[in-house]
């Protein structure tokens, strides 16, 4: 057994920061596991509960009344910890796995669930700790702090809590995991062929993000766009915050400046950028697929008019507090009728998709819009709900959750290793084996499993909280559909984990 730096590394790794960096890092830590027995599942979960921890951490500012300045600098720093520990032993699970023969197609789902997971609610969770600390100043900065001081502050709360979960579409590459399960249930269905001269292009698509570090490597200014473009996409998200966030702990100790301004500046940076990319990813995908098969028009009305409303979803909780003359329950009642107008929209469109031959662009956007806008408006009703009823605390903790766990990330997952291993002609058309597994890659994203209940279940969820509207027990509804949701996450992992092995 080789437990050298070669051995351990990706013969096509595609991160330069992995490539220069990281991989040196995770080297001591992968060849402790090897000589310890641990095995590579082992480390990928390790690292994974570090990342989806971290989300719960920066939320806990949010709290109502002032928190100790050192409870919050030991708040952010755990955070940025698991950001980086996180992202070291992911690294590390694969030269465990590279170094120990054992890599497999269940190892690469179970890397790729969690960074599924992590990556739409990364910078939900930040947005969410900076609003805190942000309100904090505003409202605890004495009576020296009057006028477009405090006004500035409460105009950066908002614009974090919006961009918090214009985040979660932004970062989640919904769009391209969408072509991905679209592109395997056309397989499963006999609609296309895995072979071909279009296969690699049609698969893997052209994202430069996915070229071997090797070819990315030349001058400063090619490297330094390089790490820009991974700070982007996602690989230095984690580690890049915690400079930011080591800055401003700093900042706090030595000035009188408690806003984190250096972690705010880079929030709303990247966060803008990732918004403003969100109709350009669409695109690209769209005219990647209509290069390979054709476009078609059946239910695209239908289908833009259901993403319009989940995007209207995430706005909504933001107009709630200025409508005073509707009482708490109707606006439940209000955000439910809503959700569910865009559910029934979808399988409309679904339906007039499948009548007309199953026109691939219509199911791409509807699966984008699912994927990206729905765990966001479950997230900004959760928040706004829990706020109404007196729980702010805990909703807030939950809505980053809530948001990973209805964002189909075992979805997702499964049909990029699926669409990998065709583009890099690891299956065949002729072998039978291949053919199962093809169909094993559609059931793990069946709409009528997983994810594909929540448009059906959180709707009722906000009902019956109108209906609980003046009693004790006032949000407890979506709370107990949050806790479910992320609770289901284990068993939906496990049962695909075993369908792909």
């Amino acid at each position: 057994m080789k437990t050298t730096l070669a051995a351990a590394s990706k013969p096509d790794e595609p991160a330069l920061v992995t490539s220069l960096f990281a991989r040196r890092l995770a080297q001591p830590i992968a060849v402790a596991a090897v000589r310890c027995g641990v095995p590579a599942n082992a480390v990928t979960v390790a690292g994974g509960l570090c990342w989806v921890l971290s989300l719960a951490l920066p939320p806990l500012l949010l709290s109502e009344g002032a928190m100790p300045e050192d409870r919050v600098l030991a708040i952010w720093l755990a955070a940025a910890f698991l950001w980086c520990a996180g992202y070291v032993l992911d690294v590390a699970d694969g030269s465990v796995a590279r170094m120990t023969g054992t890599s497999s197609r269940a190892g690469f789902f179970l890397d790729y669930v969690f960074h599924l997971l992590f990556k739409p609610a990364f910078l939900f969770s930040v947005g969410l700790g900076l609003a805190g600390r942000w309100l904090d100043c505003a409202c605890g900065g004495g009576e020296g702090t009057v006028g477009w001081m405090q006004e500035g502050c409460v105009a950066v709360l908002l614009s974090a809590l919006l961009l918090a979960l214009l985040s979660i579409p932004a970062n989640g590459a919904a769009d391209t995991c969408a072509a991905e399960r679209v592109l395997c249930d056309e397989v499963a269905r006999g609609h296309l062929k895995m072979e071909g001269a279009s296969a690699p292009g049609l698969w893997l698509g052209s994202d430069e993000v996915t070229a071997p570090a090797a070819r990315k490597r030349g001058s400063f200014v090619r490297t330094a766009k390089t790490l820009a473009a991974e700070i982007a996409s996602y690989y230095l998200q984690g580690p890049f915050f915690a400079l930011l966030v080591a800055a401003d702990c700093l900042l706090a100790r030595t000035t009188p400046l408690r806003c984190f301004p250096v972690t705010t500046a880079g929030f709303l940076l990247l966060s803008v950028a990732l918004v403003l990319r969100i109709p350009l990813r669409y695109r690209r995908e769209a005219r990647r697929l209509g290069r390979a098969t054709g476009r078609g028009r059946a239910g695209r009305t239908l289908s833009r008019t259901a993403c319009l409303l989940r995007v209207a979803l995430v706005f909504a909780p933001f107009a709630m507090p200025a409508v005073s003359s509707v009482s708490g329950p109707r606006k439940c009642l209000a955000l439910a009728a809503v959700w569910l107008a865009a559910a029934f929209l979808e399988r409309a469109a679904e339906a007039a998709t499948r009548r007309a031959g199953s026109p691939i662009h219509n199911r791409h956007l509807a699966l984008a819009a699912e994927s990206a806008w729905m765990p966001a408006g479950a997230a900004a009703a959760i928040g706004w709900l829990s706020a109404d009823a007196g729980v702010a605390h805990l909703g807030f903790m939950l809505a980053p959750l809530l948001a990973v766990a209805i964002v189909a990330a075992e979805s997702g997952a499964a049909a990029h290793v699926f669409c990998q291993d065709v583009g890099k002609g690891r299956l065949r058309e002729d072998s039978p084996a291949d053919e199962r597994r093809a169909l094993t890659a559609r059931r793990a994203f069946e709409p009528a499993r997983g994810v594909g209940l929540a448009k059906w279940l959180f709707p009722l969820a906000l009902a019956a909280d109108a209906a609980l509207a003046r009693t004790s027990f006032h949000g407890a509804a979506t709370l107990a559909f949050a806790a479910l949701a992320v609770l289901s996450l284990v068993p939906r992992v496990r049962r695909t984990m075993r369908a792909m092995a």
